[in-house]
C-alpha cells in the first residue's frame, strides 16, 4: 500500500538537475531512502521499500548497488566508496558494535526461549541492543515453531 502526495515545485527543478518530473520523483525517493538510512532513522529494509512505492520498482539491489547502501554482504556500492555511518545509542550516546550473544525471549506465562548466536548490535557502554529487521524475522520464525508448552527451549540462531 502506498499514499500520494503531492508537491508544487518551481519549474527550474526539474531543468536544475536535467531530469524529467517522473526521474525528479524517482530520485527524490532515493535520496530520502538514503539519507534516512545514513541518519540511522529507518532500516535498509525500509529503505528499500521507499523508491519502489508507487511504481518506480527499483527495491534493494536498485539503492545497495547505485547509492552505496551496504549490501546483504557488506560491500559498498558502485558509485562512490563511502564509509558506514555508526550508529549511536540513544540512552547514553556511545556507539553501538556488532556482536554475537545468546538472548531469552519469554513466550509465555511459563516458557522461555534462548536464542544463542544471535547477531545484533550492542552499545559498547550500557548494553543496551538493538535487533536489526532481517534478524527479529528469523526470530519470530524461530519462536513459531517451537511447541508452546515447554518450559524451556535453547535453539542456535542459524542464519
Amino acid at each position: 500500500m502506498s499514499v500520494a502526495l503531492k508537491m508544487e515545485l518551481p519549474d527550474g527543478a526539474f531543468s536544475a538537475l536535467r531530469k524529467s518530473p517522473d526521474e525528479f520523483v524517482r530520485e527524490m525517493r532515493l535520496t530520502a531512502a538514503v539519507k534516512w538510512y545514513e541518519m540511522t532513522l529507518i532500516s535498509q529494509e525500509k529503505a528499500a521499500e521507499i523508491p519502489s512505492a508507487g511504481g518506480a520498482g527499483q527495491g534493494r539491489g536498485y539503492i545497495a548497488d547505485y547509492y552505496c547502501l551496504p549490501t546483504l554482504k557488506g560491500q559498498m556500492g558502485r558509485r562512490r566508496q563511502i564509509e558506514e555511518k555508526i550508529m549511536k545509542c540513544h540512552s547514553c550516546g556511545d556507539e553501538f558494535a556488532s556482536v554475537i550473544t545468546d538472548l531469552p525471549f519469554k513466550t509465555g506465562d511459563h516458557s522461555i526461549v534462548i536464542i544463542k548466536g544471535l547477531p545484533l548490535l550492542q552499545c559498547s557502554n550500557c548494553g543496551e541492543f538493538l535487533i536489526e529487521d532481517a534478524v527479529m524475522a528469523r526470530v519470530d520464525a524461530i519462536i513459531d515453531s517451537i511447541e508452546q508448552d515447554i518450559e524451556v527451549e535453547v535453539v542456535r540462531y542459524a542464519a
